[in-house]
Protein backbone atom coordinates (compact mmCIF):
# COMPACT_ATOMS: atom_id res chain seq x y z
CA UNK A 1 0.00 0.00 0.00
CA UNK A 2 1.29 3.33 -1.07
CA UNK A 3 1.76 5.98 1.93
CA UNK A 4 2.38 9.78 1.25
CA UNK A 5 4.78 10.77 3.25
CA UNK A 6 2.99 14.95 4.02
CA UNK A 7 0.27 12.46 5.68
CA UNK A 8 2.33 10.76 8.39
CA UNK A 9 3.53 11.59 11.56
CA UNK A 10 7.26 10.10 10.16
CA UNK A 11 9.31 13.17 9.15
CA UNK A 12 12.58 12.53 11.13
CA UNK A 13 14.42 9.57 8.63
CA UNK A 14 15.52 11.63 5.52
CA UNK A 15 18.10 8.84 4.91
CA UNK A 16 16.14 7.33 2.38
CA UNK A 17 15.79 10.17 0.54
CA UNK A 18 19.73 11.54 1.22
CA UNK A 19 20.83 7.89 -0.41
CA UNK A 20 18.45 8.26 -3.39
CA UNK A 21 18.92 11.41 -3.95
CA UNK A 22 23.19 11.19 -3.91
CA UNK A 23 22.79 8.05 -6.21
CA UNK A 24 20.98 10.17 -8.60
CA UNK A 25 23.16 13.42 -8.70
CA UNK A 26 26.57 11.05 -9.53
CA UNK A 27 24.81 11.55 -13.42
CA UNK A 28 26.72 14.41 -15.21
CA UNK A 29 23.46 16.37 -15.61
CA UNK A 30 22.10 16.04 -12.24
CA UNK A 31 25.32 17.32 -10.39
CA UNK A 32 23.63 20.50 -9.24
CA UNK A 33 21.70 18.30 -7.54
CA UNK A 34 24.18 18.28 -4.89
CA UNK A 35 23.77 21.64 -3.98
CA UNK A 36 20.26 21.11 -3.24
CA UNK A 37 20.24 18.30 -0.80
CA UNK A 38 19.69 20.20 2.55
CA UNK A 39 17.35 22.70 1.18
CA UNK A 40 14.94 19.48 -0.71
CA UNK A 41 15.14 18.11 2.96
CA UNK A 42 14.05 21.10 4.40
CA UNK A 43 11.52 21.67 1.63
CA UNK A 44 9.75 18.41 3.01
CA UNK A 45 9.63 19.48 6.57
CA UNK A 46 8.30 22.75 5.93
CA UNK A 47 5.68 21.55 2.95
CA UNK A 48 4.52 19.87 6.30
CA UNK A 49 4.64 21.90 9.24
CA UNK A 50 2.59 25.00 7.35
CA UNK A 51 0.41 23.55 5.76
CA UNK A 52 -3.26 23.44 6.97
CA UNK A 53 -5.06 20.59 4.34
CA UNK A 54 -3.71 17.53 2.51
CA UNK A 55 -3.84 19.65 -0.52
CA UNK A 56 -1.60 22.78 0.02
CA UNK A 57 1.11 20.16 1.90
CA UNK A 58 1.08 18.55 -1.84
CA UNK A 59 1.04 21.83 -3.54
CA UNK A 60 3.97 23.42 -1.45
CA UNK A 61 6.09 19.76 -2.28
CA UNK A 62 5.42 19.89 -5.65
CA UNK A 63 6.68 23.46 -6.18
CA UNK A 64 9.93 22.43 -5.35
CA UNK A 65 9.89 20.91 -8.75
CA UNK A 66 9.42 24.49 -10.69
CA UNK A 67 11.44 26.82 -7.39
CA UNK A 68 14.64 24.01 -8.62
CA UNK A 69 14.50 25.39 -12.41
CA UNK A 70 14.22 29.10 -11.04
CA UNK A 71 10.49 29.06 -11.75
CA UNK A 72 8.73 30.97 -8.20
CA UNK A 73 5.18 30.83 -9.69
CA UNK A 74 3.35 28.66 -9.75
CA UNK A 75 -0.24 26.89 -11.65
CA UNK A 76 -1.42 25.35 -8.25
CA UNK A 77 -3.82 27.79 -6.84
CA UNK A 78 -2.96 26.61 -3.07
CA UNK A 79 0.27 27.67 -3.60
CA UNK A 80 0.47 30.17 -6.43
CA UNK A 81 4.22 31.34 -5.41
CA UNK A 82 7.31 30.97 -3.39
CA UNK A 83 6.91 33.12 -0.30
CA UNK A 84 11.14 33.55 -0.51
CA UNK A 85 12.34 37.52 -1.47
CA UNK A 86 12.72 37.49 -4.97
CA UNK A 87 16.81 37.49 -5.32
CA UNK A 88 16.95 34.34 -7.30
CA UNK A 89 20.31 34.09 -8.96
CA UNK A 90 20.67 34.22 -12.15
CA UNK A 91 23.77 31.86 -13.00
CA UNK A 92 22.13 28.83 -14.99
CA UNK A 93 24.62 26.75 -12.86
CA UNK A 94 22.42 26.91 -9.53
CA UNK A 95 19.51 25.53 -11.33
CA UNK A 96 18.18 22.89 -12.73
CA UNK A 97 17.85 22.92 -16.81
CA UNK A 98 13.77 21.67 -17.95
CA UNK A 99 15.75 18.61 -20.15
CA UNK A 100 17.16 17.37 -16.72
CA UNK A 101 14.11 16.99 -14.34
CA UNK A 102 12.18 14.22 -15.21
CA UNK A 103 14.30 11.73 -13.41
CA UNK A 104 14.00 13.85 -10.33
CA UNK A 105 10.70 14.63 -11.07
CA UNK A 106 10.17 10.94 -10.51
CA UNK A 107 12.08 10.59 -7.40
CA UNK A 108 11.05 13.22 -5.25
CA UNK A 109 7.61 12.78 -6.44
CA UNK A 110 6.70 9.25 -6.89
CA UNK A 111 9.51 7.50 -5.03
CA UNK A 112 9.80 9.75 -1.90
CA UNK A 113 6.56 11.68 -2.10
CA UNK A 114 4.10 8.74 -2.72
CA UNK A 115 5.99 5.83 -1.48
CA UNK A 116 8.65 6.80 0.71
CA UNK A 117 9.91 3.33 1.95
Amino acid sequence: MRTNILETEQFGDTDGLSKKLQKLSQRKDCEVLKKWFRSIKKHIYWSAISSVSGPEKVAKWTSLINHIQNVHVHENTLFPKCEHPDKASSDPKKWFQPDYVDDLINLLINEVFLDPH
